[in-house]
């Protein structure tokens, strides 16, 4: 966090003092009610002690809002360089003439063809096999039914190479996209 960002989250602390937002917080708001309360009465009653506790509730209310926007200035920071920093994870798709082709490996549906390209445990390179389901928003994973049998979960589009129908379908769908 620089200086700009942490300067610019003061006037949140303040903005955060609606009672309706300080109802979310239970902890803070019985804070914030004493801090009225000792308000109120250091107005009445005037003394060191009544005032130097009502700055000090004042400040705790404060700086806790300024807590929280500070966090949730970095989360939103966050999410966005996430987002920028999102990428397409791609698989090699094998063409009917036997040649591999880089494709979004988020492209793969249920029940497509598809060959290893590594070895994995259990599984030689090139063993064929049928997509039993595919998960994930940013990266996607797949388990997988193969020809020998085994079934292997957690593979993502690297390890995959998509075969007949689906590879046909995929270069399809990519025609499409380039003449748009």
């Amino acid at each position: 966090m620089n200086r700009q960002t942490l300067v610019a989250t003061i006037p949140q602390a303040f903005v955060k003092l609606d009672p309706r937002h300080l109802f979310r917080s239970p902890v803070i708001f019985v804070v914030w009610v004493g801090s009225l309360c000792t308000t109120v009465l250091s107005v009445l009653h005037p003394s060191v002690f009544a005032i130097s506790i009502t700055v000090w509730l004042w400040i705790t209310v404060l700086f806790a809002n300024y807590a929280e926007a500070v966090a949730e200035g970095r989360g939103k920071a966050q999410a966005a360089t996430l987002r920028k920093a999102r990428k397409e994870t791609l698989a090699r798709r094998l063409l009917a003439d036997g040649s591999t082709e880089t494709v979004a490996g988020s492209e793969l549906r249920i029940g497509d063809h598809v060959t290893t390209t590594i070895e994995v445990e259990g599984v030689p390179v090139g063993t064929e096999g049928r997509v039993l389901l595919a998960n994930g928003f940013n990266w996607q994973r797949y388990r997988i039914l193969f020809d020998n049998g085994a079934e292997v979960g957690d593979l993502d589009g690297r390890q995959l190479a998509p075969i007949g129908k689906a590879a046909k379908r995929l270069k399809k769908a990519e025609k499409k996209a380039a003449q748009a």
